[in-house]
């Protein structure tokens, strides 16, 4: 019997050593993997996240300016609620230009980028497309109630819905 327990204790032992090499070679596989993966997420998250809220942002002020300018240029923002819509729009011009320098800054470096994205810098910029697109909207409804209002006959008089391509390269050139 001794020599059973004997041998039954030297199984276990060579059960748990053999364990023991094979732990800790798994656990760091399965760290490096998994931090491997973690980093490539957080890396394609960075970009796209920061690139989809740049790109958004940039569309939208175009957008915004394209339609304020336009508005100006005919005369259909001069009165009423109109009055304040220079100040919003210089605010979120300013906004939006504060926000481009930390996505560029962001871009210089992944730790930066990945510092932005968990500080919220994408939803800042959400944010801000939103708000240009809520002003935007507002710039249309002044420009309509313009519109409607400025033939003396009771017929409006509407400008032209189609873009002119020189003044949306001048005002969106990248």
């Amino acid at each position: 019997m001794a020599s059973s327990d004997v041998s039954a204790v030297s199984n276990e032992t060579s059960i748990l050593s053999s364990l023991d090499t094979l732990l800790p070679t798994t656990a760091y596989r399965v760290l490096v993997g998994s931090l491997l993966f973690l980093a490539l997420l957080l890396f394609s998250l960075r970009r796209m996240t920061l690139k989809t809220t740049m790109d958004d942002l940039h569309s939208a002020m175009c957008d915004i300016e394209w339609v304020y300018y336009h508005s100006m240029e005919a005369g259909l923002l001069d009165g009423g609620n109109s009055k304040t819509l220079p100040e919003e729009l210089y605010l979120l011009q300013t906004n939006a230009s504060e926000l481009r320098e930390q996505g560029l800054r962001a871009s210089t470096s992944t730790w930066r980028g990945i510092r932005a994205v968990c500080g919220g810098l994408p939803l800042n910029i959400k944010n801000c497309a939103r708000n240009a697109q809520r002003l935007k909207t507002e710039i249309e409804i002044a420009r309509e109630v313009a519109l409607r209002n400025s033939d003396r006959k009771g017929q409006a008089h509407f400008l032209p819905t189609i873009r002119s391509a020189p003044m949306v390269q001048f005002i969106c050139s990248t």
